[in-house]
């Protein structure tokens, strides 16, 4: 096996790892084997995965190809259960019926002043506790159940939209088959495929401007049918849980909703009219077809009158659709999120190219930063980029000083220029190279191959008289670097 060839290689390190107090080789199995696997929890494939400690419930069917940490629990159902059972019970744990239960119950680990960001809990055998609706019971006794079928068919819909969203990620708008490293990180479980309505590569500013675009407008979409899955499937619980009766107009969920925007949800217009229904039905939207007008008014009218779904029908208990990127220490949406997420796949992708040009041209180095930036700037891919990715940066910047002149009541700035020359990339590669490295005797770690596979690397020290020497198969080298600037930073200050 080829892979053996590089495990190889830390061969006594692996061998002399300890589980409880013993090797791999002590307990029966190969050196080189994972340590602690549960075989019998992977005896059937498929499983729902959540986040335990999260602002709203985040549940997904998963199968053998995803891995969960401690943080994130699985849930399994009988023996027998087939994708659909747990299809339908992710459907019934992300509706806003299940999350008001579970908030009454989970342990709240902080309030705050926006009470739908406080982060709960949520535990195992809180989610045990979980009363299940008869339809849904039905159903996984193989019996038919009207409830039942049309929450399985929306919820189907929504998980393929959503696992359309990673592929259409803006790192893959970036990636160039046999560039730098694009053929180690296809090998990745987590890159997966291209979406197949996405477009790739680009040779030119404006190439990538479309491609970008592209990106988004087809993120968007997804998105606003998510969201309108997202509220059908909500209601259909509410009349699962006899909250309403079966036959209410407001249960009448589309069989195949059109996209909704998250500010035309029910409880949005709810809000925004203060609880006066007279206004709330004025602000639904004018351009829908009568059926969904007269949909709408059912739900207001049922959170006008209906004391249990008005307590639910908020935004502690909806889902937010509204944690796209994160811009600071803030998840947003929206164009700001998108140009932060543009910066952050320009800057991995241009320090994959570094990396490989380092790697292949100056055998690992070093290199005097100037070499280093001209040489990049001769690509004529990182040519066509930067213009884009000035675009953004200046974007991003002039955003967040409007954001700020408004919060305190000043003028808005004037919007900075983008700096789409060769000086700006200059300017931008080096603020990046020096984040990531640590000064005065630290330049830079560099992994290898075998390193970027296993989490370790060569880390090269510059003593005080100006010698280099080098450590290899150093683990984790970029942690290390951290660590070490860290202190150097700490010892400065003090």
């Amino acid at each position: 096996m080829p892979s053996m060839r590089y495990v190889e290689a830390f061969k006594q390190h692996l061998r002399e790892r300890l589980c409880f107090g013993k090797t791999a080789e002590e307990r029966g199995m190969e050196w080189w084997e994972y340590a602690m696997v549960m075989w019998s929890k992977r005896d059937t494939p498929l499983r729902v995965g959540f986040s335990q400690i999260a602002t709203h419930g985040h549940f997904v069917v998963a199968s053998d190809e995803a891995i969960f940490k401690e943080k994130a629990p699985i849930i399994k159902l009988f023996s027998k259960a087939g994708r659909n059972d747990y299809a339908l019970l992710a459907a019934l744990l992300n509706s806003s019926a299940a999350l008001f239960w579970l908030k009454q119950v989970c342990f709240n680990k902080g309030a705050g002043e926006d009470e739908e960001r406080d982060r709960f809990e949520y535990q195992g055998n809180k989610l045990e506790e979980l009363p299940v609706p008869t339809g849904v019971a039905d159903a996984w006794q193989a019996k038919s159940h009207r409830i039942a079928e049309l929450l399985l068919s929306l919820c189907d819909r929504c998980l393929k939209a959503g696992q359309r969203m990673p592929a259409l990620a803006l790192s893959r708008v970036f990636e160039k088959l046999g560039e730098a490293y694009y053929d180690w990180n296809q090998h990745l479980p987590v890159c997966g495929v291209a979406d197949p309505g996405s477009e790739s590569s680009f040779d030119s500013a404006e190439d990538l401007r479309r491609v970008y675009e592209t990106a988004r407008s087809t993120r968007d979409l997804l998105r606003t049918e998510m969201i309108s899955l997202q509220e059908e499937m909500d209601w259909l619980v509410y009349a699962a849980y006899d909250l309403l009766p079966e036959d209410h107009p407001a249960a009448q969920a589309e069989a195949e909703p059109a996209p909704l925007e998250r500010e035309q949800r029910p409880f949005v217009l709810w809000a925004e009219a203060e609880g006066n229904y007279d206004q709330a039905v004025k602000l639904i939207p004018a351009g829908w077809p009568a059926a969904r007008k007269k949909l709408w008014e059912a739900r207001l009218t049922a959170i006008r009158d209906n004391e249990h779904i008005r307590r639910i029908e908020q935004p502690v208990y909806k889902r937010r659709w509204d944690e796209q990127w994160k811009v600071g220490n803030q998840w947003r949406c929206g164009p700001i999120a998108y140009a932060a997420e543009f910066i952050e796949a320009f800057e991995w992708w241009l320090r994959e190219k570094a990396e490989w040009w380092l790697e292949n041209k100056k055998d690992g180095g070093p290199v005097e930063i100037e070499a280093w930036t001209e040489a990049l700037w001769r690509d004529s891919r990182i040519q066509a980029a930067w213009p884009v990715a000035a675009e953004q940066y200046a974007f991003l910047e002039a955003e967040k000083a409007r954001e700020k002149a408004e919060e305190n009541g000043e003028p808005l700035p004037a919007p900075t220029k983008p700096a789409t020359d060769a000086a700006g990339f200059r300017r931008e590669f080096k603020r990046i190279i020096e984040d990531e490295t640590v000064p005065a005797g630290f330049p830079f770690a560099v992994p290898s191959l075998v390193g970027r596979m296993l989490g370790y690397g060569t880390v090269i020290v510059r003593g005080t008289g100006g010698t280099f020497e080098t450590f290899d198969k150093i683990a984790h080298p970029n942690e290390l670097r951290r660590q070490v600037q860290q202190q150097t930073g700490s010892s400065a200050s003090a």
